[in-house]
Order: structure tokens, then sequence, then C-alpha cells
């Protein structure tokens, strides 16, 4: 390279590098300069920082509701059957706490905590029988 007389920051980024405090580049920035530029840090850091992100999910769910729970062992890295069901349940629920979580009754009378987003209502067959015989109405065609 020293034959081209070309630096290789030249051949790489098509300029010269300059560094902070060059001998051909003028002289390091007075006090003044310095305390105008770092009167605005705090501004410019607000400016950088990122909106939290939150979770817009609200629950509705009561106590002494019947819910269903997401099965963690389907879930990333677990069993990939298709015909294992995802929801674990019905299991009542005992109370609402806070952050959106609600104590279970399990199966043993044991209780666990579960966050809103892992649980569905559940609906039990009986719910969707609106006929009394049993079947389910199809407008007006006959089957």
């Amino acid at each position: 390279m020293s034959r081209l007389n070309i630096s290789p920051a030249k051949l790489v980024f098509g300029k010269e590098l300059r560094l902070p405090l060059d001998k051909n580049s003028h002289t390091a920035p007075t006090e003044e300069a310095r305390i105008t530029e770092l009167a605005n840090i705090n501004g410019i850091r607000e400016s950088y920082t990122k909106d939290r992100k939150t979770s817009g999910f609200i629950s509705d769910l009561k106590e002494n509701e019947l819910v269903m729970v997401l099965n963690g062992t389907t879930r990333k890295g677990g069993i990939k059957n298709k015909s294992l069901p995802k929801y674990d349940g019905p299991y009542r629920i005992l109370e609402k706490q806070h952050n959106n979580t609600y104590k279970l009754e399990l199966d043993n009378k044991n209780t666990n905590d579960y966050h809103a987003s892992r649980l569905i209502r559940y609906f039990s067959r009986a719910s969707w029988d609106h006929n009394a015989g049993g079947g389910v109405s199809h407008g007006n065609c006959e089957m």
C-alpha cells in the first residue's frame, strides 16, 4: 500500500479517517463548547429510550368460572404431536390476583397460579346444545 501512497482506510472507505484529535485538525473543543453539548444530553438520551412494551391483554374471567390451561408440554421444544390436546382442564378459578394472574383449583385440591394469557374460558358441550332434541339447528335445512 505504501507504494500507492494511499492508506488502507482510503481504499476501504473512500476517504481518510480522522481521529478525535489529529495533529492536522483543529484543537480540542473549549470548555464552553463542551458544556453546550452536554446541556442537551438528557434530552438526547430520552429520545433514544424505547417505550415499554406492555400487554394490552385484559382478562374478563370471574371467580368460580371454569377455565382451560395451556398445556406446557406441547409448546416449543416439547412434544409435537397434533393429536395431543393443547389445553388441560377444566379448572375452577379461586381468586384473581395481581398482574393478571389467577389462582386455580387443580384436580387434587392443589392450587396453582397462571397468567391470564394461558387461560381460556371453558364451555361445556351442554351449553352449545340449543335444541331440546340435542341437534344443532341449521336454518330451514332438514338433515
